[in-house]
Order: C-alpha cells, then sequence, then structure tokens
C-alpha cells in the first residue's frame, strides 16, 4: 500500500448509512467516488480519509433513521 493511502470499509459506510445518513452525500462530501469503494479492498488518500470523518459528524445531523 502507498504512503498516502489508508483503508476505508465499505462495512464501516454501510453501517453509518444504517444510521440514517446519506451514504453517498457523505462520499461526495469527503471527495470519495462511489467507485472507489468497489474493490476487494477499497482504499483513500488520507486527506479523503480525514475528509470523511470531518463530514461525519454534519451528516449525521441530518439523518434520517429509517
Amino acid at each position: 500500500m502507498a504512503a498516502d493511502l489508508v483503508p476505508l470499509s465499505r462495512v464501516l459506510v454501510d453501517r453509518v448509512a444504517a444510521l440514517g445518513v446519506d451514504a453517498a452525500a457523505l462520499l461526495r462530501r469527503a471527495g470519495v467516488a462511489p467507485s472507489q469503494l468497489e474493490v476487494a479492498r477499497p482504499v483513500v488518500t488520507t486527506r479523503e480519509y480525514f475528509a470523511f470523518w470531518r463530514a461525519l459528524p454534519a451528516q449525521l445531523g441530518r439523518a434520517r433513521p429509517g
């Protein structure tokens, strides 16, 4: 794995979606293309990884539990 790449689990994104978060909007806000998670071992840049975690609280505030 390259030094600037960090794993981002599809399971994590699925669990966040189960909380009612719009996963597509979260990924967009973090600058992560959904296609990046369609591989066996998804990775994102460190910038995208931290953008994901920074975007999560805002998206949780918009969550609609289903």
